[in-house]
């Protein structure tokens, strides 16, 4: 638990800092505009934000813990497609590295949070609140 843990803080961060970084960088500006994304790059930052976000929420509030493999596959997706746009403009392999590293890292996220230990754990939490509730 505590490497899953540690990959969530680090993933969330670095999509935090790249999202805001993706809003203000006049380097990242034309990145967006060289891969054909200028006018999604507001939309792509803030999906890149919220996702950061939502992974740090769901591993600081246990009612929210099913935010993490939902937000996880959807950054995984995400990453898969920034290779695949890597690709397509015939980036450098040292440039693509970071999107294969953010997609292996997210669906290693994805994975653990959708196994019977994750799953589990979600059960008991999910229990755990409600006798608070109630």
């Amino acid at each position: 638990m505590k490497l899953t843990f540690i990959l969530i803080i680090f993933s969330s961060i670095s999509f935090i800092y790249y999202g805001i970084n993706s809003f203000y960088s006049k380097k990242m500006i034309l990145e967006y505009s060289r891969w054909g994304y200028d006018k999604l790059r507001f939309s792509i930052a803030l999906c890149q934000l919220l996702g950061g976000c939502g992974l740090l929420a769901g591993l600081l509030h246990s009612s929210l813990y099913t935010l993490i493999p939902t937000i996880s596959f959807l950054l995984s997706i995400m990453m898969i497609n920034a290779v695949f746009t890597r690709i397509r403009v015939k980036d450098k392999l040292i440039d693509t590295i970071p999107s294969v590293f953010y997609f292996i890292l997210n669906t290693v996220i994805f994975l653990q949070s959708i196994s019977f230990q994750g799953l589990t754990n979600w059960y008991i939490i999910s229990k755990q609140t409600l006798k608070k509730i109630s």
